[in-house]
């Protein structure tokens, strides 16, 4: 881990080295200056971290106290260390050098950010078969998460007049507005839509139908006559469509494989609703393997320019979403969720991600998976605004009735939740009402 620099050493030395007031008033300018956690090295971020804790806690600033609270809070190494924090008041900064060293630190982190766009593009180049528009794409992401990180104020009165001037919009233009349907009845229902920005999650062991219910979601929309995007990092497009046909003219789908065993009638049936699937012509299929949320991005926005409308995305499967600069797998999932979601947020449309639930689940006398399943997962639960735990009892249990399912609404930001009872048709692949 980098540590602090010269300038955040002196800085910091005053916050910790005077009287509790001095350091009130040193935090004051450091607000002032528009110097927040961002711009700061990890150690430094830490340290003012830990300061205003302490200011919130009411306990007193000093060299002393400082260190002591560090100890006890478990962060000395995050802070980089006790021979650094009590060495930094030697190096502190006089009242008439604050504001020259608050603007080099502005100055160094604006470098830094700068500095990781341009990694980013470098990585994005040096991919194999990088094309421009993922390269723009890349960059652009960066620009987006530094500005929200950023953060910016908003008063509760203008979020009023904002929340307002939405349900206005609402009812001048409701189909610009409508909450999008699943097409089962019941867990529309329950979770009462899709809304623009919304990050729905569809979790499961494999065998449970997360693909299924996506792409019934997805074919529901589109005969709605609504634009939907999936990106199919697993299976290839061809492989989705047979899907789809297999469903649409009620045809085994194993036989689209084993093509032999496919019966005159059922042959037929496969070309007449082939020929007869225009209202699919609104979903589009992107099965690109290991692409990030970055390109995404820049892929969805082509997509929106050729369509001029985008009112559903699906991500199939979260687990093949490369990610950027991650340390480890938790990181790499935080990363990727949150991106989707922000993502959701920038294009003003739900994002539907499907989610592989580990074996933990399968453990229990009870194998419906549970919310603490997915904690496992990393930050998703909590960019999550719905979680849905498709469930086919008959897989683990042959005794059950095959054609019987549920689907969980384990998590719903904006609605309720429960369990909507469904049914599965098992050689087609598909959800339907009962």
């Amino acid at each position: 881990m980098a540590g602090m620099t010269s300038d955040e050493r002196a800085v910091l030395g005053a916050l910790i080295g005077g009287s509790h007031e001095w350091a009130t008033t040193v935090r004051d300018w450091i607000a002032e200056a528009g110097v927040t956690r961002r711009d700061l090295t990890p150690p430094a971020a830490s340290l003012l971290d830990l300061v205003d804790e302490m200011l919130v806690g009411g306990r007193p600033i000093t060299l002393t106290s400082v260190p002591e609270y560090a100890v006890e809070a478990g962060r000395v190494a995050a802070v980089g260390g006790l021979d650094e924090l009590i060495a930094l008041p030697e190096r502190q900064a006089t009242a008439n050098a604050m504001g020259v060293f608050l603007r080099s630190i502005k100055r160094e982190a604006h470098r830094r950010r700068v500095g990781h766009l341009l990694r980013v593009a470098t990585t994005e180049v040096a991919a194999p078969h990088a094309e421009p528009g993922d390269v723009a794409a890349a960059v652009a992401d960066a620009l987006l998460q530094d500005e929200r990180e950023a953060g910016d104020w908003v008063s509760l009165q203008e979020a009023i007049s904002r929340a307002l001037d939405d349900v206005l919009d609402a009812i001048e233009q409701p189909a610009q507005h409508q909450l999008l349907q699943t097409g089962l009845t019941e867990l529309d229902a329950i979770i009462g839509g899709m809304g623009a920005g919304d990050l729905v999650v569809i979790a499961g062991r494999p065998g449970m139908g997360k693909s299924a219910l996506a792409l019934d979601i997805a074919r529901y929309n589109a005969r709605c006559g609504h634009t939907v995007a999936m990106f199919s990092l697993e299976m290839l497009a061809p492989q989705l469509g047979g899907r789809a046909l297999a469903s649409r003219a009620r045809v085994d789908s194993r036989k689209l494989r084993r093509t032999s065993e496919l019966t005159r009638d059922e042959l037929h049936a496969l070309q007449y609703h082939a020929g007869d699937c225009d209202d699919l012509s609104r979903i589009w299929i992107d099965d690109t393997a290991q692409l990030t949320v970055a390109q995404m991005r820049g892929r969805l926005r082509a997509l929106l320019r050729r369509t001029g409308e985008l009112r559903l995305v699906v991500v199939d499967y979260l687990g093949l979403v490369r990610a950027e600069q991650a340390d480890n797998r938790e990181q790499a999932v935080a990363s990727i969720s949150g991106g989707l979601k922000a993502l959701a947020k920038e294009l003003r449309c739900p994002i539907v991600v499907l989610c592989q639930l580990n074996r933990q689940c399968e453990q229990r006398t009870d194998k419906r998976p549970l919310l603490s399943d997915l904690r496992e997962s990393g930050a998703i639960e909590q960019d999550a605004d719905t979680v849905l735990f498709p469930f086919r009892a008959w897989y683990y249990n042959p005794a059950a009735p095959e054609g019987e399912a549920e689907v969980a609404v384990a998590k719903s930001r904006h609605g309720a939740t429960g369990t909507a009872e469904v049914g599965f048709h098992g050689p087609t692949v598909s959800f339907r009402n009962r």
